[in-house]
This record gives structure tokens, C-alpha cells and sequence, in this order.
């Protein structure tokens, strides 16, 4: 008896000890991954259902970690950290992220891809590893915060493909060794463009708010004589040396003649705010059409002649803007030279000399302002509103704005090289005639350039000087 007791507890005991080795292979066998959620390591045990939320799944197989809902960190750990090397970030239908750092981190190379993600901190890519950002929706949103999308300041890379994001923070894109963009582009900052890894605006300071816009391919391009421009074909447009574009930078270069084929515009902008830059002597036939702000600026002189195909030489919709800076320039239309679409388009001219012959010359604008430069033909025309118009009252058909007058600082009547309640007070002494023409700048004085100094000069450069508007009479004020 004593013996089959004995061997029912060895027996018991062996079962003990190969039930425990069991759990002790089976703990052993848990695979963890380079992945931390919050503070918590993903292992195969765990992957399911990360946090236990339901919100966090990785998935092996797919190398993917779906996102599933919205979360507020709960320590001070990034919410996402990443050292697996081609991971795949999928974010399901529209999440939102919270928390006091970083929201994601990445020691490799990640791809972030899905629907919506909104987060109020950023992201961090270290260690040389690349971000590609495909086909979703992100949106950071804290000025209180430093960095939006952010690199280590080393050769780390960030791609953005057919994406919609939306950074505001301090400093909204930066540090990175090269940023790409395919199917999108920058469309705020108004020029920003991508310098040494970073979006930058005007003034060459890294941009606090950045906004990068997916473009679809079949309603929203640049086309150059009716070819549009795609990353395959962008350094060389045509083949023919003339145009290359940039993406990133959205410069259009223009370096010789081009003619466009019959009913084709030579360039015609539904992509993005652009600069054009000519940077030799050019003949463009066919005409210019841009719904958002362009620029055109240069070493070259640029002659833009609609052809019989069609009426404009120029031609700004969607209440866009046109600047023209620094440039020669010499403008043919059948119909308009440079014209607006009656809507809010503006137009603003800069140190150039500018040639504009049709029709009508230059009209259809909201508005139209000189700066370092004045209309010289015809004798008597004006500009009213958005119209160049002669003394008769009629728009013109040819006009000549020129820099061959512009010494002078417009609003300087006294020539004393500031703009000051004195030239207000000169103007007023002057039409009451206690001062004769010897004694203003005409010129400088004619601050609304109708080509006469009246009152209205005077009120003006009041209004200016109570920085209610500003010296072209536009508003807000902005100095």
C-alpha cells in the first residue's frame, strides 16, 4: 500500500514538473518585438491587443501596427516608438493623439499610411531613418509645441506621397537631410519651399505653419503646351532644354523660346502657388493662364504673346495674385494683355519694366498696385481699381510702366527719405497753393497713383501713418 502511495505522488509530482516546464517554454517562447506603446513593450503575447484597449495591434505577418481609435498618453513616453525596420503604421479611419511629447518616434524606417491622424505633438525621426507619409490625412495642431514633423539634424529622410498635412507648431517641418514630395505640394507658406531639409517661408526662417496639399492628377496639374508635368518628366518638360519644374520649391524655370501648338496654352497653372523664373531672354506663344498666385521674376527679359489661338496674354482666376518682380517684360493679347477674371484678383508690380499692348491692356483686376516704378504711356492714364485707364477715361490699350522715374520713396512729398505727417502736410499746402511745384516731390506725392496729387494723396498717407491701411491703400495694415 505504502508503495502505491509513494508512486502516486511521484507520479504527481512529475506531472507538477512537466506542467510547469510547459509554462516556463511557453513564457520563453514569447517574442518580443522593437516596438513600444506607451511605455509597454509589444510581444507576441501582447500584440493582439497592445494595451488592452483595443486601440494598438501589430501584426507580424504584415510587419504592420494598426491604430484603432484615439489615445491620450498616459506617461511621458512617446506614444508610438518604433526600431523595427520597415514598419508599417496603418491608421484606421480618424484617430486622434494626445500627449506631452513626441506622439511617435523612429529609430527606422516607417511608412505612415491610412486615413485620418490628428495629434497635438509631433513626430521625431532619429538615427538616420527615413518617414514616407502615403496617401492619408495628418494634422498637427499646437503652437505651444516646438517641433511638428522633425528630424535628428542628420541624414534622416522625409517622403510625403499624396498626402493632405497640416503643421502648426513653432517650427512646422525641419532637421531632416532631404525631404521629397510626389503628388503634393506646398501651398502655405505662399513660396515656401524645401531648403536644407527643412520648409521654409519668404524670409528664409523655418515656417510655423505648413500646409502640403495632395493634387489629383486628372484636374489638378501644370501643363506646359498641353504635356503635364510629372516627376518623370519635370527636369526637361518638353525635351527641348526650354522648362523644368521643381516640386519642391514649385519653380517653373524658363530658359529660351517656346511656341505653343494650336489651341494649347504655353503654361497654364492649376497645381499651386509658382514662381516662374526666366533666367534668359524668352519668347513664350500661347499665352499664360494660373489659378493660384504667381510669381515671375528673373535675369531674363520674357516676351508672352497670345497667339491667334488665343486672347490673353496673361490671364489670373480664383482670385489669385500676380507679381511681377524685377523683370523686363513685354505682353501681347488679342483681346487682354494682363487681365484678371472680375473677381478678387490682384496684381502687383515691382521695380520692373513692363509692356503691355492689346485691346485692353491691363484690366479686370480687384486691384493693382506699382512699387518702384510708374506708368509713363499713355499721357494721363491711371489706374483705377483694377484697371489702367486713359486720361479719357477708357481702359488702354497700350501701357508702359517704367523704373526710368522710380527714384523716389512713393509718399515722400518732402524728399526728406521717410514717409511722415510733413508730406501730408505738403500735399495740403501745396493744393492751397502756398507752396509752388518746386517746393514737393509730384511724384512721391502721388500716393494713389491716378497720376495727380489731390487730397485724397493727403488722406492717404494719414491713414497709412494711423496704420489703418496700407501706403496702396490696402487692408489690414501689414507695415
Amino acid at each position: 500500500m505504502q508503495s502505491r502511495r509513494f508512486l502516486s505522488i511521484l507520479l504527481t509530482v512529475a506531472l507538477l514538473l512537466t506542467m510547469l516546464s510547459v509554462a516556463v517554454v511557453s513564457v520563453s517562447a514569447a517574442e518580443s518585438y522593437e516596438l513600444v506603446i506607451d511605455g509597454v513593450q509589444v510581444t507576441s503575447d501582447n500584440a493582439d491587443d497592445i494595451l488592452g484597449n483595443g486601440v494598438f495591434t501589430y501584426d507580424a505577418s504584415y510587419n504592420a501596427l494598426i491604430v484603432s481609435g484615439d489615445y491620450t498618453a498616459a506617461s511621458d513616453d512617446y506614444i508610438i516608438d518604433n526600431a523595427i525596420e520597415d514598419l508599417i503604421v496603418y491608421i484606421d479611419e480618424v484617430v486622434s493623439f494626445s500627449g506631452e511629447d513626441f506622439a511617435i518616434c523612429t529609430s527606422a524606417n516607417m511608412t505612415l499610411t491610412g486615413g485620418t491622424l490628428q495629434m497635438d505633438t509631433g513626430i521625431y525621426v532619429v538615427n538616420n531613418a527615413s518617414l514616407t507619409i502615403y496617401g492619408m490625412e495628418l494634422i498637427i495642431d499646437d503652437d505651444a509645441c516646438v517641433w511638428g514633423i522633425t528630424g535628428d539634424e542628420e541624414d534622416e529622410e522625409l517622403c510625403i506621397v499624396y498626402s493632405d498635412i497640416s503643421v502648426s507648431t513653432e517650427k512646422a517641418i525641419c532637421d531632416f537631410g532631404t525631404i521629397t514630395l510626389d503628388g503634393c505640394v506646398i501651398t502655405e507658406p505662399i513660396e515656401g519651399a524645401i531648403v536644407d531639409g527643412s520648409i521654409v517661408g519668404v524670409d528664409g526662417n523655418v515656417a510655423s505653419d505648413v500646409v502640403i496639399s495632395c493634387y489629383d492628377e486628372e484636374d489638378c496639374q501644370l501643363m506646359i503646351d498641353g504635356v503635364a508635368v510629372t516627376s518623370e518628366n519635370a527636369a526637361d518638360i518638353l525635351g527641348d532644354g526650354v522648362f523644368s519644374y521643381d516640386f519642391q520649391t514649385s519653380v517653373l524655370t524658363v530658359d529660351g523660346d517656346a511656341a505653343a501648338a494650336d489651341e494649347n496654352l504655353i503654361i497654364e497653372n492649376n497645381l499651386a502657388p509658382m514662381t516662374i523664373n526666366v533666367v534668359s531672354d524668352s519668347t513664350l506663344i500661347g499665352g499664360i493662364e494660373s489659378y493660384y498666385d504667381l510669381t515671375i521674376l528673373g535675369d531674363g527679359a520674357l516676351t508672352v504673346d497670345s497667339g491667334d489661338e488665343m486672347n490673353c496674354g496673361i490671364y489670373m482666376q480664383n482670385s489669385s495674385s500676380l507679381t511681377i518682380d524685377g523683370m523686363t517684360m513685354t505682353i501681347y493679347g488679342t483681346e487682354w494683355g494682363i487681365t484678371g477674371d472680375l473677381d478678387d484678383e490682384t496684381l502687383l508690380i515691382i521695380n520692373s519694366d513692363v509692356t503691355a499692348s492689346s485691346i485692353y491692356a491691363i484690366n479686370d483686376f480687384a486691384a493693382i498696385s506699382l512699387q518702384g516704378c510708374r506708368i509713363i504711356s499713355p499721357d494721363g492714364a491711371w489706374i483705377s481699381g483694377g484697371d489702367i485707364l486713359t486720361a479719357d477715361g477708357d481702359i488702354a490699350s497700350n501701357v508702359v510702366i517704367s523704373t526710368a522715374d522710380a527714384g523716389y520713396v512713393l509718399g515722400d512729398a518732402n524728399s526728406d527719405g521717410e514717409v511722415s505727417i510733413l508730406d501730408a502736410t505738403r500735399i495740403q499746402r501745396y493744393l492751397a497753393e502756398l507752396i509752388d511745384a518746386d517746393g514737393i516731390d509730384l511724384l512721391a506725392a502721388d500716393v494713389d497713383l491716378d497720376t495727380e496729387v489731390t487730397i485724397f494723396d493727403a488722406t492717404r498717407i494719414q491713414r497709412y501713418l494711423a496704420e489703418l491701411c496700407n501706403l496702396d491703400g490696402t487692408t489690414p495694415y501689414i507695415g
